[in-house]
């Protein structure tokens, strides 16, 4: 089963559903297009995920939860406390597109990765229905010293202790909060 996220509402994409009631992939898009989710969670019936995905326009992007010792690293944009992330180039290998992105928003001059930790799905509209897929890494930096890309609309970089995350987990996205439950 794969999760894809828009906004607060996660729908759980499957080729079988024992006994929960679910929408077929066509019907999706009467929901997405009339702004009518009133739940918190559909079940989307589909023969797999790449018919699912056929429907949208695809793009990658990648960005990392940021280590310094005990401190993760978040930044403020859009009115909600996010990750670092960013759309992947032409012909950029993944990795790469994750500490650019990383350090294009943050500042940071080093980020190194750890280790690869999930991907997330999130559906979005601009000027069509995207489905981005977004690859996360656990990173490290020895750095402290920030400075947000406001030209990305990022008002705000803060190292927050891992033992005080939740005030900002509380004001993020569903799939953000979602890697926090892989750490």
């Amino acid at each position: 089963m794969y999760k894809v996220f828009i906004n607060d509402t996660v729908f759980c994409i499957a080729n079988n559903f024992k006994g929960d009631s679910y929408i077929r992939v066509e019907d999706l898009f009467f929901y997405l297009n009339n702004n009518s989710l009133s739940k918190d969670k559909y079940n989307v019936l589909c023969d797999s995920f790449e018919e699912f995905a056929s429907y949208f326009r695809l793009l990658n992007a990648a960005g990392g939860v940021v280590f310094n010792n005990n401190n993760i690293l978040f930044i403020y944009k859009n009115n909600k406390w996010d990750l670092p992330k960013g759309k992947q180039d032409a012909k950029e290998i993944i990795e790469n597109t994750a500490i650019r992105e990383v350090q294009e928003e943050t500042g940071l001059a080093d980020v190194l990765i750890t280790s690869f930790l999930d991907k997330t799905f999130h559906i979005y509209f601009d000027k069509t229905w995207i489905l981005k897929t977004t690859y996360w890494f656990l990173m490290n930096s020895q750095h402290k010293k920030t400075r947000p890309q406001v030209a990305e609309g990022i008002t705000r970089v803060q190292w927050v202790p891992k033992e005080n995350i939740n005030h900002v987990i509380a004001d993020t996205y569903l799939n953000i909060k979602y890697l926090f439950d892989l750490i």
